[in-house]
């Protein structure tokens, strides 16, 4: 049987990321473009009043950013997803670069001759974003210590005091936009707590504070300020427009937040149900602001519930909505909600394609998928070639089911690993271990073909060697590709009669993969108890091998199949001990 004789790509499913509380009111647009060998970023911007000087500046930031995260990721997702990011920093950068420019000429009206202003304006102007920083760093402590010596004073001095504490707190605030246009959240994280102690009850000091340490992980802070947050605009009534959008991205961020632990999960659908219930009421009176929400939060809550299988129907129905609402939003706008649109057709093919009596209808959608990503690439290569391979792939699986339709799917392998070996030459690091990937796949597929036993045997070779390559650089990431290799190789030798060759690939596979079917049998137990069981067979003679691999295989087999396997010859050794 071919259970696990091939792995699947990771399906992009996007959980919804914390949105900052920002309108839209920012002139022109930029865009990230990735060119050379070396994978520099570079900004395409139209219609922008933002001063070249401030631009560079940006542009060398999201370049070092790019080439830090590159070195981290493992995966062609990654890297797409890695893109979508740059982009919503790029348009979150304008807006804060914008909103912090407003707020140095409002005080400037306020206090022409004040000198740290003038020369906040030009650090910002020129790009100097830290000395910007700085400067308001400087006036706040300024304020704050006048403050303190108001405090010593006699009460007709308040008014001046609570004067002296709202301009530190918005000095401090300023501060912290600074150090985000510079990317150093640390630092802006403590101008924003500060700005937060001086008034916990400003929303923009409250809600910038929470956002931003929810991204560093700092999410005990995060969820004690939303909940704060939240449960204010809930006392409200008759909400304005403002105040309800306001609400639903703090329980969308709050859900976000909980949604990772799985003892809160039920928790955070509430907060995504609640959060949904209003986006709806605003796209019914606005949908070309407020639909994009409402998709979001259809595909999160979506991903929030999929993984149960008694949900899975609720989890199509919600998937379904988003796709019709991206379809809506790109007949208009294809340019912005294509990817949108394709990213929602993917997953829900992901999620109906285990069920044997769905495949036509999970085929249609990769088709589609495929169509709007190869569209997508002729004008952005560098974006989207990587999400066409992964298509290719994801589609070829599906049809490699099907004996009449294998031709097929090993045309779409060929074109996959033919995209992503050029991929791989320009930047490995990222897509060397999506080479092994179709390499794995391709070798499976063809594996049982006697006259091609020497085509699947190159093929897994050199998916052995890229992913024993990758697992020496880092073991924890690519154990699990590695170990999947070694054992559909050991298990390719096992069909050809060649025990001795598979027993050696078997062993080293099923040894890797033990301790984390002991820790995670739901996702690695069928695995390693399919490998186990092939490797027995490898080796029968030898009784003590056998029975303990038959022992652990029934304890971690999760497949009823599988598990009956290994339990029936488990029962037959306690009774021979016996």
């Amino acid at each position: 049987m071919k259970l696990f004789h091939f792995i699947l790509s990771l399906l992009l499913l996007i959980p919804g990321s914390a949105l900052a509380l920002l309108d839209n009111s920012t002139s022109g647009d930029c865009s990230p473009v990735i060119t050379g060998d070396d994978n520099t970023v570079e900004l395409n911007c139209t219609n922008t009043d933002i001063p070249e000087a401030a631009l560079d500046s940006l542009e060398k930031s999201l370049d070092k950013y790019f080439q830090e995260q590159l070195r981290l990721l493992s995966s062609t997702e990654g890297t797409k997803e890695l893109i979508d990011k740059l982009r919503q920093q790029i348009k979150d950068w304008m807006q804060r670069y914008h909103e912090l420019l407003a707020s140095i000429e409002e005080d400037l009206l306020k206090e022409p001759d004040n000198v740290i202003l003038k020369y906040a304006k030009q650090a910002l102007e020129a790009g100097d974003f830290e000395d910007a920083a700085q400067l308001y760093k400087k006036s706040a402590k300024e304020r704050e210590e006048h403050v303190e010596l108001l405090d010593e004073r006699i009460e007709d001095l308040q008014e001046r005091r609570e004067k002296g504490i709202d301009r530190a707190a918005s000095d401090r605030f300023n501060a912290g936009r600074a150090y985000e246009l510079s990317f150093q959240p640390i630092l802006a994280l403590q101008e924003y707590e500060k700005a937060y102690e001086h008034r916990p009850d400003h929303f923009e000091y409250a809600f910038q504070y929470a956002y931003v340490a929810q991204g560093q992980n700092q999410w005990q802070q995060a969820e004690k300020v939303y909940t704060k947050l939240i449960a204010g605009l809930r006392k409200v009534t008759g909400h304005d427009e403002q105040q309800l959008n306001q609400l639903t991205i703090l329980l969308n961020n709050q859900a976000n937040l909980v949604g990772d632990d799985t003892q809160r999960r039920g928790e955070a659908e509430s907060l995504y149900d609640e959060a949904l219930a209003i986006r709806r009421k605003l796209a019914s009176e606005n949908p070309q602001v407020y639909l994009p929400d409402v998709a979001a939060t259809l595909n999160n809550l979506a991903a929030l519930i999929m993984s149960d299988m008694q949900r899975r129907d609720e989890a199509e129905a919600l998937y379904s909505e988003a796709l019709l609402n991206y379809r809506q939003l790109a007949k208009d706008n294809p340019q912005v909600y294509l990817a949108d649109v394709s990213v929602m057709l993917n997953n829900l093919a992901a999620l109906i394609m285990p069920d044997m009596q769905r495949r036509d209808e999970a085929e249609a959608l990769y088709n589609e998928t495929l169509l709007n990503y190869r569209q997508l690439a002729k004008d952005n290569p560098q974006v989207y070639l990587s999400d066409v391979a992964m298509t290719l792939n994801n589609l070829a699986i599906l049809l490699q089911s099907d004996p009449q339709r294998r031709d097929k799917a090993e045309t779409l392998y060929d074109e996959a690993l033919a995209i992503r070996r050029k991929l791989a030459r320009d930047n490995p690091q990222v897509y060397l271990s999506d080479v092994a990937m179709t390499l794995n796949n391709q070798a499976t597929l063809i594996d049982d073909d006697t006259q091609r036993r020497n085509e699947a045997e190159t093929l897994y070779d050199e998916a052995l060697t890229i992913r024993r390559q990758l697992a020496r650089d880092n073991l924890q990431v690519y154990l699990p590709d590695l170990a999947n290799t070694l054992g559909t190789f050991g298990m390719a030798y096992l069909g050809w009669e060649l025990p001795e060759k598979a027993r050696p690939l078997l062993k080293e596979a099923t040894e890797m993969l033990s301790p984390l079917a002991m820790k995670l049998p739901t996702v690695f137990g069928d695995t390693q108890a399919y490998f186990l069981i092939g490797a027995i067979q490898t080796d029968p003679e030898n009784i003590a091998f056998v029975c303990a691999s038959m022992n652990e295989a029934a304890e971690v087999a999760q497949a009823e199949e599988l598990k009956s396997v290994a339990s029936g010859i488990s029962n037959s050794c306690s009774e021979t001990e016996q």
